[in-house]
């Protein structure tokens, strides 16, 4: 019995079975490094994680009392997709105090943590064949979030010669009738380097020339270990009509798990990001914005306690790296990172990546991961206990001693 071709199912080709949106996506490359390590030690081999960003610092104790007494009082419903009024007021009134900026309160919204900020605002401003400007080396999900938007990155560089700073001249020749945004990260990830003053106003009045908006990842802002806080575009306009402000509380806080973040912009921009976020993940979680309300406004010292440990740390693996032979490593001026350069090893950071997993038992992330100006670097973080620095140290030493006998 034969059977008529037109019952048989439709077979779809490979690359027509997802969208263009979904066929871009491509995560990012610090995850695909712990899947990877996880791999590797269910064999039973034990390994030095330094590839997340995910501080070793447990979540405050009084952030976690606030979360059980939201959760107890019955705030486990839905909320409003902007955040809890009294969220939204903490975050205000905190970006006064200690950055002075002026913020009405329709101009602040939570979002389920400050990555997904990321892509709801390429979303809402830009569209397809729209442009935006990042920066290289740069957070890998300026990138991954572009591409799902479906708009083009155009990547500024950032150079060890040029102290990290953004070359203008380049800057300017990238700019277009198509460039919609331009995204600042200062303190940087995974640089480290913080943007100073003059170099801000010099963007501001750039975004203000053609018309198109920065949006300022501050992640790091309050992680600066030899000021009060790295400087901000946002305090040109407060927010209002050109300058956006990304932020969340995992890094500053230790409360990555709890994946809750904010926005602060223009008040119709935020009124549509809300809206995305209403049509996408509902709300965020009310008890967890309790958690960020006691963060914000409660007791500060912990916060203070683990910057310092961190000050600690970055002085202590930048001295380290600094005295093997073929590394160099600027000292970072905030954030979780160092992101020292292994050209003169005589490996790229891909090779170099590889060889400390293979050789040392570190993991750690190449810096091709964030750019192709960064292929010479790799990144580490500094989510181990100062005790364990001088292990890492001696064990990248080890791995190199063989190469620079020679």
């Amino acid at each position: 019995m034969s059977i008529n071709p037109e019952y048989l199912p439709n077979i779809i080709a490979s690359e027509d079975l997802f969208s263009r949106a979904a066929s871009s996506l491509n995560g990012q490359p610090m995850f695909e490094m712990l899947a990877k390590a996880q791999k590797i030690e269910q064999g039973g081999t034990k390994l030095i994680h330094l590839e997340l960003g995910d501080p070793d610092f447990e979540a405050p104790q009084n952030v976690i009392e606030a979360v059980y007494t939201a959760m107890r009082s019955g705030m486990t419903h839905y909320v409003n997709s902007k955040g809890l009024p009294l969220f939204r007021q903490t975050i205000q009134e905190n970006l006064h105090k200690s950055f002075g900026l002026t913020l009405e309160y329709d101009q602040v919204i939570a979002t389920p943590g400050a990555n997904s900020g990321i892509y709801w605002v390429m979303r809402c401003l830009a569209n397809e064949g729209d442009e935006i400007l990042i920066p290289d080396p740069g957070f890998a999900t300026f990138q991954a979030a572009a591409n799902a938007a479906g708009v083009a990155a155009r990547t500024y560089s950032l150079t060890q010669l040029n102290e990290f700073r953004p070359d203008f001249l380049q800057l300017s020749k990238l700019i277009n009738h198509k460039t919609k945004l331009i995204i600042l990260n200062s303190p940087s990830n995974p640089i480290g380097s913080a943007l100073p003053a003059e170099d801000l106003k010099r963007i501001y009045d750039l975004a203000e020339k053609h018309g198109f908006y920065i949006l300022s990842d501050d992640t790091y802002r309050r992680m600066t270990f030899d000021q009060a806080h790295s400087d901000s575009v946002t305090r040109y306009d407060n927010c209002a009509s050109k300058t956006i402000l990304l932020s969340g509380l995992s890094k500053e806080y230790s409360m990555s798990g709890f994946r809750l973040g904010y926005l602060a912009g223009p008040v119709e921009l935020m009124q549509k990001v809300a809206l995305y976020i209403e049509t996408v993940a509902s709300c965020v979680s009310p008890f967890v914005q309790m958690g960020g309300v006691e963060a914000l406004s409660g007791d500060q010292s912990n916060r203070l306690n683990q910057l310092d440990i961190l000050r600690q740390r970055r002085d202590m693996m930048v001295d380290g790296l600094n005295s093997i032979k073929g590394i160099s490593c600027r000292k970072p001026a905030g954030g979780l990172y160092v992101f020292p350069c292994v050209k003169d090893t005589g490996f790229n950071g891909d090779q170099f990546t590889d060889l400390l997993l293979e050789k040392a038992g570190i993991v750690s992330v190449s810096g091709s991961a964030f750019g192709v100006a960064g292929k010479n670097h790799i990144r580490l973080s500094l989510n181990k206990d100062i005790s364990l620095t001088e292990t890492i140290i001696n064990k990248i030493a080890s791995v190199l001693r063989p190469v620079n006998s020679k």
